[in-house]
């Protein structure tokens, strides 16, 4: 069907004019994200008759995700959950990983693993983000097509850079948020990136069966990617909880003998977003390049800069020559 398939189509005849890049980034037209929801009643372990298909809430240039809400009977279910779809294999295969390892550690600061990466077969709404596993040249199965998928949390509150907005509205938009809920969110990123580091919330009860001794380097820390929870009647009953989320580009940090060589440089220095980019990835004529879990703590300190001044931080201001390099996150949090 895909070696069939008139030029500017899909099989199945869905128009693939939206199917290529606008301005650098990829997108799908409305009508392939209503049929890419339609077409999951087919998908291997999801059951139809108690998961129905509700929106799609995000894409980017790797692929996409939907939401899906639970209509059964068990109250052990989730009442719904994000499921994400993408084609980058080695991405969504760390993200799973990293997800599966911090869920023993019992932090509450991270989006929960429903079901780990696996692959399916695309229902062929997109070529680029939903293809059918056939190869054109000869109808054959090629599993080199198959797509990612990925069951996550979903969390009502959407991100932190819409919840922040909704903070700035109501309280006009040259106003600064109120300050215990800056000190919130600055709690619940710093026990994240400690756990990122030491496997666990409490410097005084190691974790022993934490996966990765050098840590891990998120890499990816902004609001987009904080998602904001529900409150609770413990540390969280006055503000949400955030959960750090998206660890498409995160790494496990290697032995530090590895860390300065330059397989690691090469590999790890462009993970970032421009304005949370610290100086050890930017600039590599850098004194102290350590490109390591510190990164963590320079990526959580620009996210509080942006909420604080809607500014990103402006790296010509300062001589990253007087900087030294961070050791630990270890610290006493009062909060």
């Amino acid at each position: 069907m895909a070696a069939n398939s008139p030029p500017g189509r899909t099989p199945y005849g869905i128009d693939s004019g939206a199917d290529s890049p606008y301005r650098g980034v990829w997108k799908m037209s409305r009508r392939q994200q209503e049929e890419w929801l339609r077409r999951s009643k087919t998908w291997d372990g999801l059951d139809p008759s108690i998961w129905k298909a509700k929106k799609i809430i995000g894409m980017g240039a790797n692929g996409l995700a939907g939401l899906w809400e639970y209509q059964g009977a068990d109250p052990n279910m989730p009442k719904r959950m994000v499921i994400k779809q993408g084609r980058d294999d080695d991405g969504m295969g760390w993200e799973s990983r990293f997800l599966k390892a911090l869920a023993i550690t019992e932090s509450n600061h991270f989006v929960k693993l429903y079901k780990a990466n696996h692959h399916v077969g695309g229902s062929g709404t997109s070529r680029k983000f939903d293809p059918i596993p056939c190869h054109r040249n000869g109808n054959w199965y090629d599993p080199c097509l198959e797509v990612n998928h990925l069951y996550l949390e979903f969390c009502e509150n959407s991100d932190l850079q819409a919840y922040n907005e909704k903070w700035r509205d109501a309280r006009k938009v040259d106003m600064y948020p109120p300050e215990e809920f800056i000190w919130r969110i600055f709690g619940c990123l710093a026990k994240a990136i400690l756990v990122l580091e030491k496997g666990s919330e409490d410097l005084d009860i190691p974790n022993p069966n934490w996966f990765y001794p050098n840590g891990i380097a998120h890499l990816y820390i902004k609001e987009p990617n904080i998602l904001v929870g529900e409150p609770d009647a413990m540390e969280h009953s006055r503000f949400n909880i955030c959960k750090l989320a998206d660890f498409g580009l995160a790494l496990p940090v290697p032995e530090a003998r590895y860390v300065r060589g330059i397989h690691w440089k090469l590999a790890s220095q462009w993970r970032a977003t421009e304005g949370y980019l610290p100086p050890e990835q930017r600039y590599p004529e850098h004194p102290n390049r350590l490109i390591s879990h510190q990164t963590n703590v320079w990526a959580v300190d620009a996210t509080m800069h942006h909420l604080l001044s809607g500014r990103h931080v402006e790296h010509l201001k300062f001589d990253y020559r007087l900087t030294h390099p961070i050791t630990s996150v270890e610290t006493t949090l009062i909060v």
